[in-house]
């Protein structure tokens, strides 16, 4: 019997085999850049061949978003034309055959018809370490094994290896249809379908209670529609179109067992809704054309009116003994049906009133406007089986409006020189639900460029921004729920000192950076660089600063007529401070002290690669190296407190992750239509992470369960031999 490694090598060969076979009759058969079948031209090309994996091929990270296993390659681009020139038929396919592979197939006519069809899969590998005492019993519901017992020590048979891993397949058909040169119909249908499983959190009792992972089933369909036209005339043009996106779940909860809870025990279900279906439509009016100002003008308008709507059933409040079906419990409705409407506008207009001014303005406003009823629960269940009668609680609905305006003015005050002197504007204005009602966010920006014919580009640019807002009210998402009355700092629920990044006043400044230049014909650089700050001036707690900053910068030396070196490097930092103050529900009231952090993380991404023409026209190599390395460190201070039982802040362990890899490419242009490839890639990834790498080895922790799908170094190595074929 064929073991699965034995399979995969035949793949390989045959691949190559076949190669070969193509190279020698194409080879023995007639030069030319096309290839002539019947009244019809066949042209593009083919890519056949053979690839070897080996090294840690299997481990999740190196999995994640491709599928690369010993076997078959297959890659093509083929055209074919008839021999009047009107017709065409273009077809495309990468990764034949695995489960990252992508085709499209394009036709029509020029200049009066086109259908475009799109298929394409894509995995997405989480981990393939995930275990699991938990059975699945319907749909997406899991049981535990009867032995189990968290209070006792592990026994691994009791755990089974489960998949963590998403599958897209996505389609689509698109068609255009030209009826004379100024009127265009268009339409087009996509789809997308996820599925798989993947981890699902389920918190058990209240903050602070058990944490468990679940290896939850996922499948989920997205349909989109489009139908629009397009028309164009001497003043300018016209476009409508309508889009319709439709998401359904087909799994619309998931319910598991407790594992700290005994069956028929208060509390030893638990249930959690998943993303519900849903769906939202759109219809859109654009528009662009001149006004009659005697100077050189453009406006363009765009308006969409969309509504989404949500009708998915309610879940009960808990399915556990004795809340479930309490008559205090009853539900205000059976579903949300959710309705929002939206209204979108965009305006652009620029105008050149003198040959070295010009002046550009935009304009935007989105409004969200909530039409859902509000509905009132009178009682509630916490910690999944104790009844709290009365508790009245309402949903809440949001509604903002966003309005953003620009303005910028040009002036060419020299020869290759520009300056822009600019002024923005950004406004919310949120519903009562919001801490701030309404926030402006304004500043000057100012720009200058140079630029000349022979590819030299200097830009630098600085911007200033305050957002300020009126009275930040910080329970009044709270009021709105529980109902006006309550008091900041009964609890720690209610700090109210606390501000929200988004909503907070802060200062903001940045500057930016770009320089390219061409110092000889033989040498091309390029240089970009920008920093920002922002300061939270009245947050006490909370995020208080930011700062950030970049560098970057690539190069390309034709070092000799056969030898070019093109390198890159860039590096990110951001770093984030924030305060905050420890308390206790224990002694409501009594303020604990006050503990402060600042993360830094910082992001490195660089390479070299040298392009050799061995044999000019006839044998061509790349070779390279690249690195991406992430860092994050979060340094931590404050007192402990022995009353609140509050420790002293610690320092975060660093997380860090860095992907090595070497590539070396040879290609032989065997004849004009056949090119032998060859290639080889080694890759290196090293993780630390504190999160995953404290996770328990035997997947429990005292009341918590984890699936240890963490995700691991891993070492690769590549190698693939074609034959490109052109026709």
């Amino acid at each position: 019997m064929a073991t699965k490694r034995s399979e995969r090598v035949r793949r390989v060969r045959v691949g190559v085999g076949t190669a070969l076979i193509a190279v020698a009759l194409l080879a023995a058969g007639k030069a030319g850049a096309q290839t002539q079948l019947g009244s019809t031209t066949l042209s593009g090309e083919a890519e056949l061949g053979g690839r070897i994996v080996w090294g840690d091929e299997n481990a999740s990270k190196f999995e994640e978003y491709r599928d690369l296993p010993d076997g078959f390659i297959g890659n093509f681009d083929l055209l074919l034309e008839n021999e009047a020139g009107t017709h065409w038929l273009r077809g495309r396919g990468e990764n034949v055959g695995y489960d990252d592979q992508r085709y499209w197939l394009e036709g029509g006519r020029y200049g009066r018809y086109e259908i475009d069809m799109f298929y394409g899969e894509l995995p997405h590998i989480f981990s393939n370490s995930a275990r699991t005492p938990y059975d699945r019993t319907g749909k997406n519901s899991f049981e535990l094994a009867p032995a189990f017992d968290i209070a006792l020590p592990v026994d691994a048979d009791l755990f089974r290896g489960v998949d963590q891993e998403l599958h897209w397949q996505q389609g689509g058909i698109e068609a255009k249809y030209h009826l004379g040169e100024s009127l265009l119909f268009k339409g087009s249908y996509r789809i997308q379908d996820k599925q798989g499983k993947r981890n699902w959190g389920m918190n058990f009792g209240s903050p602070g209670g058990s944490f468990t992972s679940i290896p939850a089933r996922i499948k989920e369909r997205i349909h989109e529609a489009r139908v629009g036209a397009d028309w164009s005339f001497d003043a300018g043009s016209f476009s409508v179109e309508y889009l319709g996106n439709f998401f359904d779940n087909d799994l619309g909860s998931v319910t598991a067992d407790n594992p700290n809870v005994t069956g028929g025990s208060p509390g030893d279900i638990g249930r959690a809704a998943t993303a519900p279906s849903n769906w939202a439509q759109s219809l859109s009016l654009a528009g662009a054309g001149t006004l009659p100002l005697g100077v050189p003008n453009r406006v363009s308008a765009s308006f969409v009116y969309g509504f989404r709507y949500q009708d998915e059933d309610f879940l009960d409040h808990s399915l556990n003994f004795p809340v479930a079906g309490n008559p205090a419990l009853a539900l205000p409705a059976s579903s949300l049906d959710g309705q929002v409407q939206t209204l979108l506008g965009n305006i652009l207009a620029t105008v050149q009133p003198a040959e070295n001014v010009s002046a550009k303005f935009r304009y935007r406003i989105y409004d969200f406007e909530n039409q859902t009823d509000s509905l009132l629960f009178p009682a509630n269940v916490r910690n999944d089986g104790t009844l709290r009668d009365p508790d009245p609680h309402r949903s809440v609905h949001n509604d903002y409006t966003r309005q953003n305006a620009d303005l910028d003015v040009a002036w060419d005050f020299a020869r290759s020189w520009t300056g822009v002197l600019g002024f923005g504007w950004d406004y919310w204005k949120r519903s009562k639900a919001r801490e701030v009602k309404n926030l402006h966010d304004y500043g000057p920006t100012l720009k200058l460029d140079y630029r000349t014919l022979g590819g030299t580009l200097l830009h630098a640019g600085y911007g200033f921004r305050n957002r300020e807002g009126s009275n930040y009210d910080a329970l009044a998402p709270i009021d709105a729920v529980l109902g006006s009355g309550e008091v900041c700092f009964e609890n720690t629920d209610k700090f109210c000192e606390v501000r929200k990044a988004d909503e907070a006043d802060r200062y903001l400044h940045r500057f930016d950076l770009l320089v390219q230049v061409m110092p000889t014909e033989l040498l091309e650089l390029t240089f970009s660089g920008d920093l920002d700050y922002a300061d939270y001036h009245d947050t006490d707690f909370g995020l208080t600063e930011a700062f950030g900053w970049h560098v970057g910068g690539d190069a390309y030396y034709q070092v000799h007529e056969r030898v070019g070196l093109l390198a890159y490097y860039s590096f990110d930092s951001r770093k984030f401070w924030q305060d905050s103050r420890r308390r206790s529900p224990s002694f409501p009231g009594v303020e604990g002290p006050n503990w402060n952090s600042n993360t830094h993380y910082w992001y490195h991404n660089g390479g070299v690669t040298v392009r050799l023409a061995l044999l000019p026209e006839k044998l061509d190599a790349d070779i390279g190296y690249q690195i991406e390395l992430g860092k994050e460190k979060t340094h931590a201070s404050g007192g402990a407190d022995a009353i609140l039982g509050v420790a002293a802040a610690e320092d975060l362990p660093r997380v860090q992750d860095r992907l090595q890899a070497v590539h070396a490419t040879v290609a032989w242009h065997f004849t004009d239509r056949v090119t032998l490839r060859g290639g080889y890639r080694w890759e290196k990834y090293d993780i630390t992470n504190f999160r995953d790498d404290n996770v328990p080895a035997s997947l429990s922790d005292g009341r918590n369960l984890y699936l240890g799908d963490s995700v691991g170094d891993y070492t690769a190595h590549i190698f693939g031999i074609s034959a490109v074929i052109r026709f």
